[in-house]
């Protein structure tokens, strides 16, 4: 049910002109969802200076965006149909995934790029191995991460040791098993070089943001452990030149998508307690 749900929406086409009454219907056939919509929509966050309230769906697409209304319904049905929602690993891969979407979402704001806003599906599902494994599998869960807390295993390392298979594999299954789209998936491979170029084109530059958005995410789900790495520092370096951000830019960056991330918390009841 999870997976159907998942490829009715990404299926739906930003260029299609019943696109959003496709995605309304889709919204209103789940009244949760229309409520968390629509809250959403009204939030000061997420409506900005606009002072009309939001009462329909398609109103809030006119709003905000198809693709932003997209991207929330996806993360909000993610965050609905995942078993063990309200066990704290799960909670912390939800809130994690939902965070590195808000990133890429702001990134795909600035982009030139059509369709950008893609990317932002992309950053969402990144981590669905591992919130998988959380979901169904905690103890293995606890254990991987266990490993890597230790520094003796890479996250990699660490899940082929204890599950026989690693996250990333996992992710792609699943994303197979709900087809979604090849490029989405794609966005998702990892990129060697250390210090990233400009990229060439919309594929190269999805890779960058979703990787981007995904260290992002653990510097303001997990601050403690990024302070201690210097993750700051590190993703200036990586991705400074290639997504034309610098110090200034990145600190205002955080600060909104920790704005939207806490807003969107509120909504779907995602807070996590401290450790």
């Amino acid at each position: 049910t999870l997976g159907a749900s998942i490829t009715n929406i990404v299926q739906l086409s930003s260029a299609d002109e019943d696109s959003a009454e496709q995605l309304t219907n889709l919204i209103l056939a789940d009244v949760a969802l229309t409520q968390k919509i629509l809250r959403l929509a009204n939030s000061v966050t997420f409506r900005g200076a606009s002072n009309q309230i939001v009462t329909t769906i398609s109103r809030a697409i006119q709003l905000l965006g198809l693709d932003t209304i997209k991207s929330c319904a996806l993360a909000m049905i993610v965050v609905d149909g995942m078993p063990g929602k309200q066990t704290l690993y799960v909670k912390k891969e939800l809130k994690f995934a939902l965070t590195a979407s808000l990133a890429a979402r702001q990134m795909a704001k600035r982009s030139a790029f059509p369709n950008a806003e893609e990317v932002a599906i992309a950053a969402l599902f990144k981590n669905m191995g591992r919130l998988l494994v959380a979901a169904f599998e905690p103890s293995l869960y606890k254990e991987v991460m266990d490993l890597v807390k230790q520094r003796t295993y890479t996250q990699t390392q660490a899940s082929l040791k204890i599950i026989g298979c690693n996250f990333d594999d996992l992710t792609e299954m699943a994303l197979q098993a709900w087809h979604i789209p090849e490029f989405i998936i794609s966005a998702m491979k990892l990129i060697t070089a250390k210090r990233l170029a400009p990229p060439k084109n919309r594929q190269e530059w999805m890779r960058q943001v979703t990787e981007f958005s995904e260290i992002s995410a653990q510097l303001i789900c997990h601050p403690e452990e990024s302070e201690e790495i210097a993750l700051e520092e590190f993703i200036l370096e990586r991705f400074g030149t290639a997504l034309n951000i610098d110090e200034i830019k990145y600190t205002e960056l955080i600060a909104k998508i920790t704005e939207e991330a806490n807003a969107f918390n509120n909504q779907i009841n995602l807070q996590v307690p401290a450790a």
